[in-house]
């Protein structure tokens, strides 16, 4: 039988697949794009692209693509905790749901070349570091075996997120970190505005609402896994908003349910093996949901293109070492505010201090509001 071959395979077609997917297809490689889900889907996030991710998209020359797709302006921005509010504004920050922006940047990467399989689980397989290409393999999800098929890539780029994994090595996942929950409301009733964000914040996590460019009330949450095994992730979340804002929408049942995700915080000591890079997601995570993720999933997707060519032209170990090195590097720079925030955010007595302070001066909260501008490329 006859093992179809690409220059590369993409597993994973959220942000950081889809682009790397692109970028390999425009600097000429064959590109295969696999992803479990079938498009359009929803996933468990806070809805948001901060300045990272907007430079981003300019990066790859699709700068216009979140107002082609209707994304809302954010301008205010409320963090609640207790009985006390801050109220801030908020600057180059845009509401796009997952379900539209992961489609189109599918889209995009079609519209360069890449051939896309989705409904699909990939298996990569274990071979010697002397073959000068990696064996996957596809199945349908939930299809006969005959749809099954093999084929071979000479690099392999891994974005399977926070769930998957490609590989031999695997994350470590913090013992502390909060575990991550979302939903989806639509026409719900609430005082949450479009260009509106807000974020509440209690011992046993936080919760973030936001209007998507539909109108969808986009709820998203990190939670303590103490909490979900004792009240579950609805009960979870209306505990933490109680009766502020968002309040009325959450007595009511998500259209889509409520999804949840794998422990949040968790870092990746080999972001390459044999002809393989990890990005987004799959190379280590940080909460919370502000924004931050999204930039580094773009910009990873980006970066790995080059590498890609590096390694379809010569493989060398030299060249797996540089991409773990340059990510490792670029990854920390990026996620340190994240870990500050989110250390931060386990402090009930600090967080009330720091709202009851920035409701006072709420110019001091810059740096906070700026979260997502931090660059991770050179």
């Amino acid at each position: 039988m006859s093992v179809r071959a690409y220059d590369v395979v993409v597993v994973g077609a959220g942000p950081a697949g889809a682009m790397a997917a692109r970028e390999s297809a425009r600097r000429g490689a064959s590109v295969l794009l696999v992803d479990r889900a079938s498009f359009p889907r929803w996933k468990v996030c806070g809805a948001c692209l901060g300045p990272g991710g907007l430079q981003a998209l300019h990066r790859a020359d699709l700068g216009s693509l979140p107002e082609r797709l209707g994304a809302i302006p954010l301008v205010n921005f409320s963090v609640a905790t207790g009985t006390r509010t801050a109220r801030l504004r908020l600057r180059g920050n845009v509401a796009l749901s997952r379900t539209t922006f992961d489609s189109a940047l599918v889209e995009e990467a079609l519209a360069e070349g890449v051939t896309l399989r989705t409904g699909t689980r990939a298996t990569l397989l274990p071979g010697p570091a002397s073959m000068d290409y990696r064996t996957i393999e596809l199945a349908r999800v939930g299809g006969p075996d005959r749809d099954d098929e093999t084929v071979h890539a000479r690099v392999v780029v891994d974005a399977t997120g926070l769930g998957g994994g490609l590989g031999e090595a695997r994350p470590d996942v913090s013992a502390a970190s909060r575990v991550g929950a979302g939903a989806v409301f639509d026409d719900a009733p609430s005082d949450v505005l479009p260009g509106d964000l807000h974020m509440i914040v209690d011992s046993t996590g936080y919760v973030g609402l936001v209007r998507d460019e539909a109108g969808r009330l986009n709820v998203a949450a990190a939670l303590d896994r103490a909490a979900l095994a004792e009240v579950g992730v609805a009960e979870s979340v209306r505990r933490i908003v109680g009766t502020r804002t968002g309040w009325a929408a959450l007595q009511r049942d998500p259209e889509l349910g409520w999804k949840g995700t794998p422990a949040l915080t968790r870092r990746h000591g080999r972001l390459a093996e044999h002809r393989l890079f990890r990005v987004g997601d799959a190379g280590g995570y940080v909460e919370p949901f502000t924004g931050e993720g999204m930039g580094w999933a773009l910009s990873s997707g980006i970066d790995v293109a080059s590498f890609v060519v590096r390694g379809l032209d010569a493989w060398t170990e030299a060249v797996s070492q540089e991409w773990h090195r340059d990510q490792s590097r670029r990854m920390a720079r990026a996620q340190r505010f994240c870990r500050l925030l989110s250390g931060g955010l386990r402090r009930p007595g600090l967080v009330r201090a720091s709202v009851r302070f920035l409701e006072r001066y709420p110019s001091a909260a810059r740096p906070l509001v700026a979260v997502g501008s931090h660059p991770v490329h050179s």
